[in-house]
């Protein structure tokens, strides 16, 4: 591998992780305030639900177009 390409595919996967990392927070914020919103409704109607377990589905459910998106690019990166 040439010293040019090394340091594009460096560059290119620097960008994916910076991406990567920017829209797993985001997911983690996004569930984490859905799971308060649920726990709320829970309290006002007067049941408990495990939050921890629904933290846990909401945040896969959102982070896993992430890592599609994610793979994707890598898919790109080593295959260009």
């Amino acid at each position: 591998m040439s010293l040019l390409k090394a340091c594009r595919n460096y560059i290119l996967r620097r960008g994916s992780n910076a991406i990567y990392h920017r829209a797993d927070k985001k997911a983690k914020a996004a569930a984490y305030a859905e799971t308060g919103k649920k726990i709320a409704q829970a309290k006002r109607k007067g049941y408990r639900i495990n939050g921890s377990a629904e933290y846990f589905r909401a945040y896969n459910s959102k982070v896993q177009k992430v890592k599609e998106r994610r793979d994707l690019r890598e898919k790109f990166i080593s295959d260009w």
